[in-house]
């Protein structure tokens, strides 16, 4: 391996580790979000976000991000006088806190060359954060009165010592555990004893014990604060020997709920188990996967011909066990890949949740979001490729529909506004919804905007009907604001949501209902990497539909078409189903093959239904998608291209058809001089 593939590999081993620090130091930060009401930290949030820190600092040293470690150390600085209680927890130390999360985030986007103006406001921060830590309290004299053995206060670092003052403000009561566990197991056996003391209170230190362990084992001493008396303690911890140690508190508090059974250990098992993959790297197996899905398919071939030329030979018998052998391994293959490229919507959620817990604190606005499906899950990739349009709308949600507390207030409303994100499975699809109950879309403002902007005639406009007056907000630049909003920006970029959404073969619908709010829904396939795929030919040419997309294959005759303003649809059990000729939608020459039969693929994205008419059904098939080139990269209908061994078809982006041809638009104008 070269010099430069050793350094790339190094880089990406790094970015893959400081993704998932910034991850759960923002986690942390949502986390202290909540409880900045109380105005008081949770200490093991504070110690999380400490060590994330710490690490941080220590990798990208390590790797030569002198900006990266500087602000990280200095993050770190904070946090650790946060948690030693020399730095107050107040709504402006975590907004600094979340701008330094900001700013971590912009330097490892740009690890192979950082910008002036991140330089710039790295530096400007830092400065802040020294003038924060200067006002830093004075550090607390050591308490002589704990009633603590001093031999146990002499090997408490300074963190542990405040902890455990805190511990004895709270009215806890002070417990020493020593137990004395096997040394090939005693990793495992301390992890759950923690994780049970931990239930019942909070462990202060993990100390050596002074006492000689018998032979191959070790001992340990735990101080830990719990409300809890010591019977109910020596109970539920149920090992080694417990005595209760310190001054009695003055007036203990209520004692907490305590979760789980009693000795009830949580899962031993270590995230260690999980192996960190470059999801190119999977798309690379993905491709091969397909190629041996080819072979398969050729094998098949040569098994039937062999069957028809030679009879059923033990040549042609054992060809076929071998294909049947093969097809399962494959398919097993397949399933696999697929499964470890699916994640769930939790990371992407949290991280909208804590952007509008920010933004609330930000902008002076009282909104919650709730979460619902986050454990639903999606290919990574469109995972990643839906952050971005989520965010979007979202921020439309928080700036446009949500109304201030007190014009809330005057409608009724409750003062806190709430933006609702959920996700579920239907069928190959998962929607995903984000709706919000402030003041919906007002029509009356859209049809005077399209009208004022000259982008569609008044007569044309107040003819359209709701859901087309809708669609209208997708327009590149449309806004029925004024002056731009602080948050979602200059009312352009819900054209982009749009075009992001359908790359990635999906839809977006809007639906809103005056002052009671506004519900956008996404509607995705589960993974666009190897799909099933239904081979046709049209007009001369050969396509591949989606099978997700597919809700039924027909054959009637010609004289069944009708048409409704130029359209030719047909009725399909009582509904009218409208009919697409693909050669007229791309605008290429007819070259349709005679037959006396209307065949028909309908296809579905949410309540959509479109029915393609066909000439062939040639068979299914599984194929790897794969993008278009430069050439095609701009032209509607198309998702991708899949190779056949001995030839390649494009394949039909079904939802993005269905739109367009809702909206009456064709993509010949772009297709005409490119296939």
């Amino acid at each position: 391996m070269s010099e430069k593939e050793i350094k790339d590999r190094g880089l990406q081993e790094f970015l893959g580790e400081a993704e998932e620090l910034l991850e759960r130091f923002n986690t942390g930060l949502f986390k202290l979000s909540e409880d900045l009401p109380q105005g008081k930290a949770d200490p093991e949030t504070l110690n999380n976000l400490f060590r994330s820190a710490h690490t941080l600092k220590g990798i990208s040293g390590m790797y030569g991000f002198d900006e990266l470690s500087t602000l990280s150390h200095r993050l770190e600085d904070l946090l650790d006088n946060l948690r030693l209680g020399k730095t107050p927890f107040t709504k402006e130390v975590l907004q600094l806190l979340h701008r330094g999360a900001e700013l971590l985030s912009s330097l490892v986007v740009e690890t192979k060359g950082v910008s002036k103006e991140t330089k710039q406001g790295v530096e400007e921060f830092v400065k802040e954060l020294e003038r924060t830590l200067k006002e830093a309290g004075p550090e607390p004299e050591r308490e002589k009165a704990l009633g603590i053995d001093e031999a146990i206060l002499k090997v408490l670092t300074e963190y542990e010592e405040h902890r455990l003052r805190e511990n004895i403000k709270e009215g806890r009561n002070l417990f020493l555990l020593s137990v004395d566990l096997p040394f090939d197991t005693f990793d495992k056996e301390l992890t759950a004893l923690t994780e049970r003391i931990k239930e019942l209170g909070e462990l202060i230190a993990t100390l050596p014990s002074s006492s000689p362990a018998e032979k191959d084992r070790i001992s340990f001493d735990l101080l830990f604060g719990s409300h809890l008396k010591e019977g109910e303690v020596k109970k539920r911890i149920g090992k080694g020997e417990l005595k209760g140690i310190g001054r009695k508190p003055q007036k203990p508090s209520p004692p907490p709920q305590v979760k789980g059974p009693a000795g009830e250990e949580k899962s031993l098992k270590s995230i260690s188990s999980t192996v960190r993959v470059d999801i190119h790297k999977l798309d690379s197996i993905m491709n091969t996967v397909g190629e041996l899905a080819l072979c398969k398919t050729m094998l098949s071939r040569l098994t039937e011909r062999v069957k028809y030329e030679l009879g059923l030979t033990d040549i042609a018998m054992e060809l076929k066990r071998i294909n049947r052998d093969l097809e399962k391994r494959i398919n097993y293959l397949q399933t696999s890949l697929l499964e470890a490229r699916m994640i769930p919507l939790t990371q992407l959620f949290d991280r909208l949740q804590r952007m509008v817990r920010k933004l609330s604190i930000d902008e002076g606005k009282e909104i919650v979001m709730g979460l619902e499906g986050a454990d639903t899950e999606l290919d990574k990739l469109i995972v990643e490729e839906l952050a971005d349009p989520l965010m979007h709308i979202i921020r439309n949600c928080f700036d446009h529909g949500i109304e201030d507390p007190e014009e809330r207030e005057q409608k009724g409303k409750p003062r806190e506004g709430h933006i609702y994100l959920r996700a579920y499975s239907r069928g190959n699809h998962v929607v995903i919804e984000v709706e919000d109950d402030g003041r919906g879309i007002d029509e009356e403002k859209v049809r005077k905007s399209l009208i004022e902007k000259g982008l569609e005639d008044e007569s044309e406009v107040m003819k359209l009907n709701k859901k087309e007056l809708l669609d209208y907000i997708f327009m590149p630049g449309f806004s029925t604001r004024k002056e731009a909003g602080e948050v979602s920006g200059r009312g352009v970029g819900m054209d982009v949501v749009k075009n992001n959404i359908s790359r990635l073969s999906g839809t977006i619908d809007v639906e809103t209902w005056k002052d009671k709010g506004t519900r956008f829904t996404l509607t995705l396939p589960i993974t666009l990497a190897i799909i099933k795929a239904l081979l046709v030919t049209s007009g001369g040419r050969e396509y591949a539909i989606p099978v997700n997309s597919i809700l039924e294959i027909l054959s009637t005759s010609h004289e069944k078409i009708q048409k409704i303003e130029k359209r030719e649809v047909i009725d399909l059990r009582g509904r009218t189903l409208p009919l697409l000729r693909l050669e007229e939608y791309f605008g290429l020459p007819c070259e349709r093959e005679s037959s006396g039969v209307l065949n028909i693929v309908v296809v579905g994205i949410a309540e959509h239904r479109l029915g393609i008419v066909v000439d062939r059904f040639i068979g299914e098939q599984e194929v790897v998608i794969k993008p278009l080139g430069k050439v095609l990269s701009g032209v509607k209908g198309f998702s991708g291209a899949a190779e056949l061994g001995d030839r390649t078809v494009l394949i039909l982006d079904a939802g993005g058809i269905i739109l367009d041809t809702m909206k009456g638009v064709h993509s010949s104008s772009q297709v005409a001089g490119n296939v």
